[in-house]
């Protein structure tokens, strides 16, 4: 029987992505939940850390700010110029 994903927005179960997993975490804390930026970011890591195992603890506050934040390094924790505005 093949498994119908009646919402369109989301992928049918277990196929998620890692990215969509923690923006969508930390989204709900900092709308619904009214946590402040510091306690939606350790709940997007606790999320991050049951989906990724393999990562060792130390990594993960690293890697969630990595998917957060679209313009920070993922060598360094230099954030890229910022883009040149036309006027």
């Amino acid at each position: 029987m093949a498994r119908h994903n009646f919402r369109l927005d989301q992928a049918p179960s277990g196929q998620h992505s890692i990215e969509g997993i923690v923006r969508h975490t930390y989204n709900n804390a900092r709308k619904i939940d009214g946590l402040l930026g510091c306690d939606a970011v350790m709940r997007a890591c606790h999320a991050y850390a049951k989906r990724r195992p393999d990562v060792p603890d130390h990594l993960v506050p690293k890697q969630v700010a990595e998917l957060l934040t679209p313009g920070l390094k993922a060598d360094g924790n230099e954030l890229r110029p910022p883009a040149t505005r036309f006027n």
